[in-house]
């Protein structure tokens, strides 16, 4: 509730960024992303198809789960991949 807070204070006040909030647990990322402009879902897309991401959601805001490790440079891959 805390990450679906944080997105959602972000992307009223930026709404026509793409926000997100990740918190890991031991080896697992949990996410939320929202947009007022956006379409989330092509982001759910991506991450399912690229990283194995679950989850799903609405073209507002998404969230879900990876069980995998991301380095910094996977994070800039998936936002440049997003632009």
């Amino acid at each position: 509730n805390s990450l679906r807070g944080i997105v959602n204070n972000l992307k009223e006040k930026y709404p026509d960024l793409l926000v997100g909030a990740i918190q890991r647990v031991e080896k697992r990322y949990f996410f939320i992303i929202g947009s007022g402009k956006i379409d989330c879902k092509k982001v759910s897309t991506y991450l399912r198809d690229n990283y194995g991401a679950k989850g799903g959601g609405s073209s507002l805001m998404i969230q879900g789960n990876l069980d995998t490790d991301l380095s910094i440079e996977d994070v800039t891959k998936i936002y440049e991949d997003m632009l």
